[in-house]
């Protein structure tokens, strides 16, 4: 972001300072974790839950994800897609799913509550975020604190929070990219889990609140000085 705005105004370079959005860890490690997530939506124990978390508009790309899923079943179909949240392309996106005949791989859960949210995310073995472009997103940074990795794209405001070390990115719109990167983490537990640690500590470094807060004082600090 601070790159994108030092090439539109690049006078200002010296003045900018970005913050970014932080996250509760404390609230997500008290979570209840017990809430029964893979009985509420049917989803097996061997099954891999892979999750996508926003609101469903055509930016987030969720359509991506589900023209994936065809390509992804063919590899295997041990797995449940769980796309979380509402929005107006609800139901394009069930009307999608529905033509390429994956209802029995998918679930829509609408909107859910906070303590349902926050159990998906313990529950989720890893995440794909398919999103055209992004501000700084907050449900990147909860998955992150989970210990989750995600599978998201290349494109404006990931590619500044997300490296390789921390998630699997590919290019955005390209379903065929985006089935490859999902492939690459089912069958892995062991990079899931290094991937996810990796991602819970740079959440705790970087973009936990009292880290934050201290950003904030810094700059106060600097703007007050004679």
């Amino acid at each position: 972001m601070r790159n994108e705005i030092v090439r539109l105004c690049p006078e200002v370079e010296d003045k900018i300072a970005v913050i970014p959005n932080g996250v509760d860890i404390e609230e997500i490690d008290h979570a209840n974790k017990k809430l029964g997530i893979r009985e509420k939506f049917g989803i097996k124990r061997n099954d891999v839950m892979i999750s996508c978390i926003g609101r469903l508009i055509w930016r987030k790309g969720v359509q991506y994800l589900i023209k994936s899923v065809p390509e992804v079943l063919r590899y295997n179909n041990n797995v449940k897609f769980v796309i979380v949240g509402t929005g107006p392309e609800l139901g394009y996106l069930k009307s999608l799913a529905g033509s390429l005949k994956l209802d029995a791989y998918m679930v829509f859960t609408g909107f859910v509550s906070r303590s349902i949210l926050l159990a998906i995310m313990h529950e989720t073995d890893f995440f794909v975020q398919p999103t055209l472009w992004e501000g700084m997103p907050l449900a990147f940074l909860e998955e992150m604190a989970c210990s989750k990795p995600i599978v998201s794209t290349r494109s404006f405001g990931v590619r500044e929070l997300i490296s390789n070390e921390l998630g699997v990115l590919v290019p955005a719109a390209d379903e065929k990219a985006l089935a490859e990167g999902i492939i690459t983490l089912i069958d892995d537990e062991d990079e899931r889990m290094k991937l996810g640690q990796r991602a819970r500590i740079e959440v705790e470094t970087k973009y936990d609140w009292n880290v934050i807060l201290d950003r904030y004082l810094d700059v106060y600090s600097k703007l007050t000085q004679p």
